[in-house]
């Protein structure tokens, strides 16, 4: 992602000296937009909260001193298979058990500790925690305001002869464009966890490239700030603890790792060694908890606890990670068409795909990214056919943008091989990333031809301009309408 980015060509003019064409407050004005319109989503579109509080319950066990929820029901401690979705049903539903994980007698949540542990403090303190929707819809407003931080630190040290509003734009994608928005409409425990590893993730990005500011300059000194490399190292570790595939966001720690070493110059080996540490230790450290907890719950370093949830399926034997489910969901993931509706405004998410057995795809409702987010397809074509030179004038941001599209590109392979189902919350996991590299390359192509009096794009630069702003409008004008209740 943009984290990535260390080094690379500044732009002409000088980021200090600001153009008649910026308006700084653009960019804040829109990121407090996108988070009024997911305020008004998770306060007005109706939720069902019941049986999806297992982030509260595991918080209040840690405030207690335990791992596990308590109580068991004595009905499940008696069943002869409790892990049978038919012989459990009545148990998950009526004793509030649906979708935990039960081991040994025990029953944990089926996720990471992040969460549960960020709301301790809370439990401690009001013996309650917030609502999942809450969370949903405060995790998310903050990946808004990493991301947008992100955006500003690209155009600042490698296109800031841009003007203002292009960033907004690209804001305002991140933000609107694609799941997330639909996200935060629906606000469950699921939501909840997707939406906190987004929010860690950008903030953990950001860091990461605050921290190689230096890097990129002329000054002798040219080092790692470790503190905020650390800090962004620890954030991303703690994005797993919240969503398990977030460790494919590791890539990002290695590219910064590869321009540490690739930019050592004299620096003494010690240095050199203590930058690499900031940039891996806190990931590693935050890793190695994660494990732990894992097999103290579960048994497995790798186990969340999906393996043991009473749900429709016995997880216990459901056939995982087969590659024959990459396909299909990768299909809805990218370009599941929407339903139609008879009524304004007239599209709605594709309904639900069901099956009985694990052997046929399922799906949750679902939009395809193509539709939810047009403006992925305007990013892809600004980037391939441009050949090299805009890429060679911003090495830095290119290798950004390559790391991002990889990384977003890998985690939507990642959510589609373990089951054999989609969610537009899977895609949740991806889409930001993807989106993020769309606008890098968005605005590093439309920079690439700037007029003499410098104040707009050349002709390329208007169409691909043109080209943006049509799919973002289409983009939020899709998002918004699947979310409207049926």
């Amino acid at each position: 992602m943009a984290a990535t980015v260390a080094a690379a060509p500044r732009s002409n003019q000088d980021p200090g000296v600001a153009s008649p064409r910026h308006r700084t407050w653009v960019i804040p004005l829109t990121a407090a937009a996108v988070m009024v319109l997911y305020a008004a989503s998770a306060v007005l579109v109706a939720r069902d909260q019941s049986g999806s509080d297992f982030h509260r319950r595991t918080a209040a066990a840690i405030a207690e001193g335990h791992l596990d929820i308590r109580p068991v029901p004595a009905e499940l401690r008696t069943l002869p298979d409790p892990y049978d979705a038919g012989s459990n049903l009545d148990v998950r539903v009526d004793r509030d058990v649906q979708d935990l994980a039960y081991r040994n007698g025990r029953l944990y949540s089926a996720h990471g500790l992040t969460i549960p542990l960020l709301l301790v403090p809370s439990e401690l303190a009001f013996g309650t925690s917030p609502p999942n929707w809450v969370i949903t819809l405060v995790a998310a407003c903050a990946g808004v305001a990493a991301a947008a931080w992100t955006l500003v630190q690209i155009r600042r040290r490698f296109l800031c002869d841009l003007p203002d509003w292009t960033t907004a734009a690209a804001v305002a994608a991140v933000g609107l464009c694609g799941p997330m928005w639909v996200v935060v409409s629906v606000g469950n425990g699921y939501e909840a966890a997707v939406a906190v590893g987004f929010a860690l993730s950008m903030t953990g990005a950001a860091l990461l490239l605050r921290s190689t500011e230096r890097l990129g300059s002329t000054d002798p000194d040219r080092s790692l700030e470790r503190a905020r490399a650390a800090a962004g190292s620890a954030v991303l570790g703690l994005a797993v603890g919240a969503r398990p595939t977030m460790v494919v966001t590791a890539i990002l720690l290695a590219v910064i790792a590869a321009v540490v070493v690739a930019r050592r110059g004299s620096r003494p080996t010690a240095s050199l060694i203590a930058d690499l540490l900031a940039v891996a230790g806190p990931f590693v450290v935050v890793g190695i908890c994660i494990a732990v907890a894992n097999a103290v719950r579960f048994g497995s370093p790798t186990e969340f606890g999906f393996g043991f949830q009473l749900s429709v399926w016995d997880m216990t034997t459901y056939p995982q990670g087969r590659l024959s489910y990459l396909a299909p969901n990768l299909l809805d993931h990218l370009a599941a068409i929407p339903g139609h509706r008879s009524s304004f405004p007239w599209i709605t998410l594709r309904p639900t795909i069901g099956g009985d057995r694990p052997s046929v795809h399922t799906s949750e409702p679902m939009i395809g990214l193509i539709f939810s987010a047009p403006v992925l397809v305007v990013g892809a074509v600004a980037a391939l056919p441009s050949g090299r030179a805009p890429w060679a004038r911003a090495r830095g941001l290119g290798t950004a943008v390559a790391a991002a599209a990889t990384t977003g590109a890998l985690l939507l392979v990642l959510v589609s091989w373990p089951f054999n189902t989609s969610s537009l919350r899977y895609t949740a996991d991806g889409a930001p990333l993807l989106l993020l590299a769309a606008a890098g390359a968005w605005l590093t192509v439309r920079s690439d031809a700037p007029l003499a009096s410098g104040t707009g794009a050349g002709t390329g630069g208007r169409r691909l301009d043109r080209a943006w702003l049509v799919a973002l409008a289409v983009g939020i004008a899709v998002t918004a309408a699947v979310q409207v209740p049926t």
